[in-house]
C-alpha cells in the first residue's frame, strides 16, 4: 500500500491473538472523615485487569509528594466486587491511585472538605437505672453522634470522683461507639456523688481533649445513726438519721439483746417507708432495769442490701425527751438536742437535788460554783438526781449565728452597745444574742434603742425567728455617735437577778468535765478575797495535827532509844505544845472580839489594845 502524501510504503503484517484491555473501571465510595483517623477506604470496582497484579497507592495531597503503598488491600470480592483499602488519613487530604497490569492508573482525591475535627462523645450508663452504689460495677457507653466514616483515636478516662486531678484509664477506641466497665470507688468521707465524667483525650492531637458528662446518682452505702429520746419500762422512742435519702424503698428492723453485748437473734419489722428522711419511731417494749444491745437494721435498695447499727441502751434510770421553753425537771435523764442550751433555776445550799450534765462519755456537774446551765454543742443527756423538781428553760440556737450570748433572769436590766457606760461592749463585727426570762415564767420585757431604729433579730424558745420574741441577737452597727441598747425584764417574781456571761455574768455555764476539773466543788469565786486562814476550824485542825504528829513519831524514837522514860518526856512535851498553841489561838479571839467591841462603842481602842498587850499569856 502506498501512502499518497508520501509516496511511503507501508507494510502489512499479519496480526493474530490480538487482545484489546480496556483501563480501570473503579468507583470510590466518598466518605466524611475526622483528622488524623486511619480510615478503610472502599471501592467497586467495574473492571480491572487481573486484580492482584494492580497497585493501591496514596499520598498527600501536597505537590511532588510521593506515593506509598496503603496500609493494608484487601482482597477483590468477586460477588460484590468491591475491595477496601487502609490508609492515613492527615489534614490536608490524599490523592489515591490505583494502577494495574498495563501501568494504566485511577485517581481519587479526599479533599479537606470532606475532614471533621474530631468530636466528643457523650457517655451514659448502659443499662439505664437513676442511681448506682460506690463499689458496684456498671458498663459505660460512650457513643458519637455523628455519621463519620471513621474516628479519630481516642483514650477514655474515669474522672477519679475522689480527687478530680486524677485519671483512670478506661480504654482507647476509634469506633462510633466504645464500652468499658466502671467500678465505682467507696468513698469513706465523701457525699453522694450527683454526676462525674468521662475525660476524652485525642491521641494524634496534642491538648485536644473532651469531657463527656454523666448525671447518674453514686450513692454511697447506707450509713445511718440513730438516738434514743424516750426510754421507760415500756416504751423506747429512737430517731434514726440517715446520711442521705436514696431512692427505692425501706424496710426497718429492730432487735434487743439479752445483754450489752449479745445482738437479739429476732429483727421485728418497723414498717416500710418510700422515702427515707429524719425519722421517729416509738416501740413497744417491757423493759427491766439493766443494759441490752439495741441493734436497728434497714433494709434498701428495694431489700437488695442491708445497713446495720448497734448501740448499748442502758435502762438505769427514765429518758425523757426535753421540750423548748420553760419547764419542770424531775427525777430522770432527759434529751438534749444538739445546738440547744440548758438553764437550771440555782438551788438552796441545803439542796440534795444533783444535776448533771452529759455530752458523749464527759459529765458535767449543773448547780454547784454558781455553774447553772450548759450549751449542747452536741446532742446529750441532763440527768437530775432527787425527789425535788427544779425548774429550768430548754432554748434552740439552730439558727442563731451570735458571737456570744447573755443569759437574763429575774428582775434587772443591762445595757450593750458602743457607748462607754455600756455594760456590754457590742465589738466590730461580732454579735450578741440576748435571753430574757425568769424562773417563774411572769416577766415582762422591755427594750430601749436609744432613739435608734431596732437593729436586731428576734427568735423564740426553739431558735425560730418570732416576732415579740424572747431572744435578740443583736449585731454591731457602725454609727458616728456611740450608742446604747438598754434590755429590762420586770414583774418577775424571782428572788435575785441573774446574768450569765463570760464578761459580765454573775454565774456560768459548765464548759469543763468533771474529770478535767483540778479541784471540783470548789468555786474560786464563792467568796472573793476571803484569807484561807480564817476559817476556825480549818486552822485548828490544822495547827494541832501538824505539831501532834511529830511528837508522836518523837515519841516512838524515844522509845526505842530510852523506854518510858523517853515515851513521858514527849508526852509532856506534846501536851505543853498543845496547851500554849490552845492560849494563843484564845488570846487572839479574845482580842479581835475586844476589838471589835471597842469599835463599835466608838471609844479609844489604843488603850485598850496596850492593856492587853501588856497582859501576861497563860
Amino acid at each position: 500500500m502506498i501512502d499518497k502524501s508520501s509516496n511511503t510504503i507501508i507494510k502489512y503484517y499479519d496480526l493474530t491473538n490480538i487482545q484489546i484491555v480496556p483501563g480501570p473501571n473503579i468507583y470510590f465510595s466518598q466518605g466524611t472523615y475526622e483528622l488524623f483517623t486511619t480510615p478503610t477506604l472502599e471501592f467497586l470496582v467495574n473492571y480491572i485487569y487481573d486484580f492482584p497484579t494492580a497497585k493501591v497507592q496514596y499520598r498527600e495531597n501536597v505537590y511532588n509528594s510521593e506515593f506509598q503503598d496503603v496500609i493494608s488491600l484487601s482482597p477483590l470480592n468477586a460477588n460484590e466486587r468491591k475491595f477496601t483499602a487502609k490508609v492515613n488519613l492527615n489534614n490536608i487530604g490524599l490523592i489515591i491511585k490505583i494502577t494495574d497490569k498495563f501501568d494504566r492508573s485511577s485517581f481519587f482525591t479526599i479533599l479537606p472538605r470532606d475532614m471533621k475535627m474530631p468530636n466528643d462523645y457523650k457517655c451514659k450508663m448502659q443499662d439505664y437505672k437513676s442511681y448506682h452504689f460506690m463499689g458496684e460495677t456498671a458498663n459505660i457507653i460512650c457513643r458519637s453522634y455523628f455519621d463519620y466514616s471513621s474516628f479519630a483515636e481516642k483514650e477514655f478516662y474515669f474522672v477519679d470522683f475522689s480527687d478530680e486531678n486524677k485519671l483512670k484509664l478506661l480504654g482507647t477506641s476509634s469506633e462510633k461507639e466504645a464500652i468499658f466497665p466502671l467500678t465505682f470507688l467507696i468513698l469513706q468521707d465523701a457525699k453522694d456523688i450527683r454526676s462525674f465524667y468521662i475525660h476524652q483525650k485525642f491521641i494524634n492531637i496534642t491538648g485536644y481533649s473532651h469531657d463527656a458528662y454523666v448525671g447518674n446518682t453514686i450513692y454511697k452505702l447506707l450509713e445511718f445513726d440513730f438516738k434514743y429520746l424516750e426510754i421507760t419500762e415500756t416504751k423506747i422512742k429512737i430517731n434514726v438519721q440517715p446520711h442521705e435519702r436514696i431512692e427505692g424503698n425501706y424496710e426497718t428492723f429492730y432487735s434487743i439483746g439479752p445483754d450489752a453485748n449479745t445482738e437479739g437473734t429476732e429483727f421485728i419489722s418497723l414498717g416500710s417507708k418510700s422515702s427515707y428522711t429524719y425519722s421517729d419511731f416509738e416501740i413497744n417494749h417491757q423493759l427491766a432495769k439493766g443494759k441490752y444491745l439495741f441493734t436497728l437494721m434497714i433494709k434498701y435498695d428495694n431489700n437488695q442490701r442491708i445497713a446495720k447499727k448497734s448501740k448499748v441502751l442502758d435502762y438505769e434510770r427514765t429518758l425523757l425527751p426535753a421540750e423548748y421553753g420553760r419547764q419542770k425537771f424531775k427525777n430522770s435523764a432527759y434529751f438534749i438536742q444538739k445546738d440547744s442550751a440548758v438553764i437550771l433555776n440555782p438551788v438552796t445550799n441545803d439542796s440534795t437535788l444533783q444535776a448533771y450534765a452529759e455530752v458523749g462519755d464527759k459529765r458535767y456537774t449543773l448547780l454547784k460554783d454558781k455553774v447553772i446551765g450548759m450549751e449542747f454543742i452536741e446532742e446529750g443527756k441532763l440527768v437530775i438526781i432527787s425527789k425535788e423538781e427544779v425548774i429550768g428553760y430548754v432554748f434552740g440556737f439552730f439558727r442563731v449565728k451570735a458571737d456570744d450570748k447573755i443569759f437574763m433572769f429575774g428582775n434587772g436590766s443591762i445595757t450593750a452597745g458602743t457607748a462607754e457606760d455600756c455594760m456590754y461592749k457590742l465589738e466590730p463585727p461580732k454579735s450578741v444574742a440576748v435571753l430574757m426570762y425568769s424562773f417563774d415564767g411572769q416577766c415582762l420585757r422591755s427594750i430601749d434603742n436609744g432613739g435608734y431604729a431596732p437593729d436586731y433579730d428576734t427568735y423564740d424558745e426553739e431558735g425560730f425567728w418570732s416576732s415579740p420574741g424572747y431572744t435578740y441577737q443583736v449585731n454591731f452597727i457602725k454609727r458616728d455617735n456611740p450608742y446604747k441598747y438598754t434590755f429590762k425584764n420586770y414583774r418577775s417574781d424571782d428572788p435575785g437577778f441573774i446574768i450569765i456571761n463570760s464578761k459580765i455574768g454573775t454565774h456560768k455555764l459548765a464548759t469543763v468535765p468533771d474529770d478535767t476539773t483540778s479541784n471540783p466543788g470548789k468555786d474560786p469565786d464563792s467568796n472573793p478575797g476571803k484569807d484561807p486562814g480564817a476559817n476556825p476550824g480549818t486552822d485548828t485542825n490544822t495547827s494541832s495535827t501538824a505539831p501532834m504528829k511529830e511528837d508522836t513519831k518523837d515519841g516512838e524514837d524515844s522509845k526505842q532509844g530510852n523506854g518510858n522514860t523517853g515515851k513521858i518526856a514527849g508526852g509532856v512535851v506534846g501536851a505543853l505544845v498543845v496547851i500554849a498553841v490552845i492560849a494563843v489561838i484564845a488570846f487572839l479571839i479574845i482580842r479581835k472580839k475586844k476589838n471589835q467591841a471597842d469599835m463599835d462603842s466608838h471609844d479609844d481602842s489604843i488603850k485598850e489594845d496596850k492593856s492587853m498587850d501588856e497582859s501576861p499569856v497563860v
